[in-house]
C-alpha cells in the first residue's frame, strides 16, 4: 500500500507528541500555576530525581520482621494496638513504606476528636462507648441532656442504641462530651 510509507512515521510521531504533551502537562499541574519563571524551575525541581535519604538506625519490631526507625519508635509505640498492627502488616506486604510511616503517625496524632465513626461497645443515660473504626481505640464519651441521640428521622434515647451498632458521634469539646449522635442503622463492617 503506498501510505502505509508515511503511516509508520506518522504513529511514531504521534506517540512522541502524546508523551511530551503528557510530559508538559504534568509539569504544569506541578507548579504552583503563576505563569513566572519561578514555576517552570520550581516544576523542574519537582520533576529532578531526589536523593535516598540517611539512613536511619532501626531496630525490628517484636511482631514481624519489620524495621521501624528509632526516631519514630516512640510515636509508633504511642499509636493504638489495633492500629500498630494494622501499619505493620501494612509494611510487611510492601503496601506502606517505612518513608511514609511518619505521614501515617502525624494523621494519627492530628485527628479530629470532634468526629468519630464507630461501633457502640457500651451505651447509658451518662456516656458512650465505642470502638472507632480508623485507629480502634476504645473511647468513651459522655452523654447529657443537650445530646441530641437520633437513627434516621426518629430521635432515640442512649439505651435505644444496640452494641456493634455503627454510630457517627459529634461534639464539640475534643471529643469529650457528645453534642450529636447518629446511629446508623447497621452492624459494624
Amino acid at each position: 500500500m503506498p501510505g502505509s510509507k508515511i503511516l509508520a512515521p506518522l504513529i511514531a510521531i504521534a506517540a512522541v507528541m502524546l508523551v511530551a504533551s503528557v510530559s508538559l502537562a504534568a509539569v504544569l499541574i506541578s507548579g504552583d500555576g503563576d505563569d513566572d519563571a519561578g514555576s517552570s524551575s520550581k516544576a523542574a525541581v519537582v520533576a529532578t530525581p531526589t536523593a535516598e535519604p540517611t539512613a536511619v538506625p532501626a531496630t525490628p519490631t517484636a511482631q514481624s520482621g519489620t524495621v521501624i526507625p528509632e526516631a519514630l519508635r516512640s510515636r509508633f509505640d504511642a499509636l493504638p494496638e489495633k492500629l500498630r498492627s494494622e501499619i505493620l502488616d501494612q509494611l510487611d506486604k510492601g503496601l506502606l513504606r517505612v518513608q511514609q510511616l511518619d505521614q501515617v503517625i502525624r494523621g494519627y496524632e492530628q485527628r479530629n476528636a470532634g468526629v468519630r465513626v464507630g461501633s457502640v461497645v457500651e451505651a447509658d443515660a451518662d456516656s458512650l462507648r465505642l470502638e472507632v473504626y480508623t485507629t480502634g481505640e476504645d473511647v468513651e464519651v459522655a452523654i447529657n441532656a443537650d445530646t441530641v441521640i437520633t437513627r434516621g428521622p426518629t430521635r432515640i434515647t442512649a439505651a435505644d442504641l444496640r452494641n456493634d451498632e455503627m454510630v457517627m458521634v459529634i461534639s464539640r469539646d475534643n471529643g469529650a462530651t457528645a453534642f450529636g449522635i447518629e446511629a446508623l442503622g447497621v452492624q459494624r463492617p
